[in-house]
């Protein structure tokens, strides 16, 4: 991307344009049809709102209320079992059936 392109773009976000820098963005947005041109908009939007020195809204009641009872139900169930139930391989399956007979001992059962 053009330098001069993210110059005004960042001037666009920051502190807003002229009107001669307007039409000079739009000429090189059109020369750049890959250029996003709310890109540094959205960043500086992001730090703005990461920059916010507000406090936090404090969570209603009903919904802390909620999430505590849900919290208690699902570390209250039982752990799943650690032993996982073993799943065949087809591969494994295929090579026992094409063993040869030698492998196995004669009239004995495995």
């Amino acid at each position: 991307m053009n330098e001069r392109l993210l110059e005004l773009l960042a001037d666009e976000a920051t502190v807003g344009l002229e009107d001669a820098e307007r039409a000079e963005l739009d000429a090189l947005l059109a020369d750049d049809p890959n250029a996003d041109p709310d890109a540094l908009a959205r960043v500086a939007a992001e730090v703005a709102l990461a920059m916010e020195t507000s406090p936090a809204e404090e969570m209603p009641p009903s919904l802390r209320a909620r999430i505590e009872a849900d919290a208690q139900d699902f570390f209250a169930a039982p752990a799943p079992s650690a032993a996982p139930t073993p799943i065949p391989t087809p591969i494994r399956e295929a090579a026992a059936r094409r063993a040869p007979s030698r492998c196995r001992p004669p009239g004995r059962r495995l």
